[in-house]
């Protein structure tokens, strides 16, 4: 059964040398490639959509992963998420404002709520999309996940920053009251107290 298509293929090869192309003909002729003039601003166009979209997937990753955890009733593993994906000063940040609030027994510190979906409660409704990403500079951007939770649609705002190789969440903003405030200004607000 082989053979007759080894055949086939035998001929194909063979006829492409009697009339066709050879080999010998590649290069000549009609280019593969145009060249085209391109300019410094085109080349970083491109690579400022790759960017921003490998923040965007960065941050959907996160919440396909932690989506499932909530819905089991399982709060994902804040340290963890904090060590893994926040930039260095929203680190410190959290680390100086976690100190004051064990120093002085607060137990709520700045943040009284989960910061991945804005909320202290959940249902099974609890979803996660990202709907926009953008590059503020070549280092810093922002990605928009709009969140449905207990029937109400609302929108959470990374600020990114590129540290160490990689896109890191230096702020997560809220819209209240018609403008954005982030966790940033809760931490630096509760340490200024």
């Amino acid at each position: 059964m082989l053979t007759p298509l080894f055949v086939l293929l035998l001929a194909s090869c063979s006829d492409s040398k009697k009339g066709g192309s050879s080999n010998d003909d590649f290069g000549k002729g009609d280019a593969l490639v145009e060249e085209e003039v391109v300019s410094e601003d085109e080349i970083l166009s491109e690579v400022t959509i790759d960017r921003s979209a490998i923040m965007k997937e960065q941050i959907q990753n996160i919440y396909d992963e932690i989506i499932p955890q909530y819905l089991a009733n399982n709060a994902p593993d804040r340290v963890r998420l904090m060590q893994s994906y926040w930039s260095e000063g929203l680190l410190e940040l959290d680390r100086k404002a976690t100190k004051l609030a064990n120093a002085t027994n607060d137990e709520l510190g700045p943040i009284d709520f989960d910061e991945w979906i804005r909320a202290q409660d959940w249902d099974n409704t609890l979803s996660a999309k990202v709907v926009k990403g953008q590059l503020t500079s070549n280092e810093t951007g922002a990605v928009i996940v709009e969140i449905t939770n207990c029937g109400k649609t609302y929108y959470i705002r990374f600020m990114m920053k590129f540290e160490h190789n990689e896109w890191k969440i230096d702020d997560i903003q809220y819209k209240d009251r018609g403008y954005w405030e982030g966790i940033r200004k809760f931490y630096e607000n509760y340490l200024s107290n």
